[in-house]
């Protein structure tokens, strides 16, 4: 193996639709990524990334024998240096906001992967995280939501997004890239990714509840 071919990031790719995983492949293959294997399954993504440690795993949510998020959670728990983007059909926040809590770095609809899915690995890879506007829109929306003071006062105990999340989300939203947006948030950039992921656990946790209801 040549200095080029060990410097290549390692990709696996899992999805149970036979014909989307090999167009994924094939357009990371056409970037010049090593994809180094397939799953069909969420159990077979474990295995294949126990063995073949990838620098980055791109997932599909929903697999016959569950959902995507038990298997980035299991990844990320034995492989903590795995990079795992999640793919889905819809913008279902419960779900995305799940993945992300399970241990995911980014999120894309399937219906764009094959434009972006290179440009976003090197992203991640990179440090940064990959939420669509749109959806960290909605997020920012729902976090507002959860500082209603009508609604504070009927769940006292309930979690709230703290001023920083807010800003750091709304930010993003806007555009900003991860350093940019803990400037406006007024919180270290080493921090960010933190923050951000935060946020959303606080957010899954009460959509979950009903209180983002």
């Amino acid at each position: 193996m040549t200095g080029h071919e060990e410097d290549r990031l390692r990709i696996l790719v899992c999805d149970d639709h036979a014909l989307f995983r090999r167009a994924v492949v094939t357009a990371l293959e056409d970037a010049g990524l090593d994809v180094v294997a397939e799953a069909d399954t969420g159990r077979t993504a474990v295995e294949q990334a126990l063995e073949h440690a990838p620098d980055v795993v791109v997932m599909d949510l929903r697999m016959p024998d569950g959902d995507g998020a038990s298997a980035t959670e299991e990844i990320t728990t034995r492989r903590p240096w795995t990079r795992i983007l999640v793919l889905t059909v819809s913008d279902d926040l419960d779900e995305i906001s799940g993945a992300i809590c399970a241990g995911a770095i980014g999120h894309l609809r399937k219906e764009e992967a094959m434009q972006v899915l290179p440009d976003v690995i090197a992203d991640v890879m990179a440090g940064g995280v990959h939420l669509g506007r749109a959806l960290l829109r909605r997020i920012g929306h729902e976090l507002g939501r959860l500082t209603d003071p009508y609604a504070a006062a009927a769940n006292p105990a309930a979690w709230r997004p703290t001023e920083a999340h807010l800003r750091l989300v709304g930010a993003l939203a806007d555009g900003a890239s991860l350093e940019e947006a803990a400037a406006s948030a007024g919180i270290p950039a080493e921090a960010a990714r933190t923050e951000l992921r935060a946020a959303i656990e606080g957010l899954h946790r009460s959509l979950r509840s009903g209180s983002a209801a």
